[in-house]
């Protein structure tokens, strides 16, 4: 069994905790598109997706 690394999953319990976020994911595994067509989408700053993205990559 691998290692327990509670520090890993509560990085990607709190990636996956904001609303914002769960809705990029949302959309991006229904298909490939670019980070402005998901601001389009989502009526949401390009400054603020892009703070939502790096928490996504970081996790």
């Amino acid at each position: 069994m691998p290692d327990f690394d509670v520090d890993d999953y509560a990085r990607l319990l709190n990636a996956l905790a904001h609303p914002t976020r769960l809705r990029i994911i949302d959309i991006l595994q229904r298909e490939e598109i670019c980070v402005k067509n998901i601001g389009d989408c989502m009526e949401v700053l390009q400054a603020n997706l892009s703070q939502h993205l790096s928490v996504l990559r970081n996790c």
